[in-house]
C-alpha cells in the first residue's frame, strides 16, 4: 500500500526548521514548502557538502528511499519533481493493487472461474503437503517408540544373560529365537541412524574413515549374530556400537578444537602490527 505522507506526524522537536523560520512537519509538507521558499533559503540547506532535507528524511522518518533520491538534487525544482514523482508512482501502485483486488473479488463470485479453480488446486496441494508432513511425524514418533521398546527389551534380556561371561554353559550362551529377532531388528534400525550421523559428520568436513570401518564391521557382526544367536556375538555388537559412538564424539571434539585453533590464529594475526 502506498504511503500517505500527509498523514505522517512527528513530535514538534523533530520538525524541520527552515532558515527563514518556517517549519516542515512531514514529507508531504516538504514538497509544498520547497515550492514556497526562496532560492537563498534552499541553497542554505542544500550545498555541495550537505543536504539537510535528505538527512532529516532519513534520520526522522527512516525513509531511506526518498532520502537517497533527493540527496543529489541541486535545485528546488529538481527536488520537487523527485518527491512528486515518487508520490505519484506510489499512488499508481496502490491503484493497481486496488484494481487487482476488485478483479479477484469479482472473479471469486463467478462459479468455476479459472482463478477460483487455481485457488482450489492450491488448497488441495497444501492439504496433501500437510498430510505428508503428518505422516512423516507419525513415522518419526513410531520409530522413536520402537527404539525405546528395543532398549527396554534389551534391559529385560540382560536380566537373563551375562554379557561376556565364559563360565556359563553353551545353552545359556544362546539367545532365545524370539529375543534374537527383536535384537537384530533393533540393531539394524540403530545402525541406520548411526550411518546418517556419520554421513552428516562427513558433510561437515570430518574425517570419518574410522567410523565407516566400524559401520562396515558391525554389518557383518549383526549378520553373524542373526545366524548364531550366540551371546558372545551379541556382546561384540554392543561393544562395537560403543566404540562407534565414542569415535563420533571424538570427531566432534576434534572439530571444535580445530575451529578454536583457527580462530585463535586469526585473532593473533589481526593483532600483530604490520612491519
Amino acid at each position: 500500500m502506498a504511503i500517505d505522507y500527509s498523514l505522517i506526524r512527528q513530535k514538534p522537536k523533530y520538525y524541520f526548521h527552515l532558515r527563514d523560520g518556517q517549519i516542515i512537519k512531514n514529507q508531504s509538507e516538504l514538497e509544498i514548502m520547497l515550492d514556497r521558499i526562496s532560492a537563498e533559503v534552499f541553497n542554505f540547506h542544500v550545498t555541495a557538502a550537505k543536504n539537510d532535507f535528505s538527512v532529516w528524511i532519513d534520520s526522522v522518518f527512516h525513509d531511506g528511499k526518498l532520502a537517497e533520491k533527493i540527496r543529489y538534487a541541486k535545485t528546488k525544482e529538481e527536488m520537487i519533481n523527485i518527491i512528486k514523482k515518487l508520490i505519484d508512482n506510489a499512488g499508481k501502485t496502490e491503484k493497481k493493487e486496488e484494481n487487482k483486488i476488485t478483479k479477484l473479488e469479482k472473479q471469486s463470485q463467478e462459479p468455476g472461474s479459472p482463478d477460483l479453480d487455481e485457488i482450489d488446486r492450491d488448497i488441495e496441494e497444501t492439504n496433501k503437503e500437510l498430510s505428508a508432513e503428518e505422516k512423516d511425524l507419525e513415522t518419526q514418533k513410531q520409530t522413536k517408540k520402537d527404539s525405546q521398546d528395543f532398549f527396554d527389551k534389551i534391559k529385560s534380556i540382560k536380566n537373563s544373560i551375562v554379557l561376556g561371561s565364559d563360565s556359563i554353559s553353551e545353552v545359556e550362551k544362546n539367545i532365545p529365537i524370539e529375543n534374537r529377532k527383536f535384537l537384530v531388528k533393533g540393531f539394524k534400525v540403530s545402525l541406520d541412524e548411526h550411518k546418517k550421523k556419520v554421513s552428516d559428520l562427513r558433510k561437515k568436513g570430518h574425517d570419518t574413515k574410522i567410523c565407516e570401518l566400524h559401520v562396515m564391521g558391525m554389518i557383518s557382526k549383526i549378520m553373524i549374530f542373526e545366524a548364531t544367536g550366540n551371546q558372545k556375538d551379541l556382546n561384540e555388537i554392543v561393544h562395537a556400537f560403543y566404540h562407534l559412538q565414542e569415535e563420533m564424539e571424538e570427531l566432534k571434539i576434534k572439530r571444535l578444537e580445530d575451529e578454536y585453533s583457527d580462530l585463535t590464529a586469526m585473532e593473533n594475526e589481526q593483532s600483530t602490527p604490520n612491519t
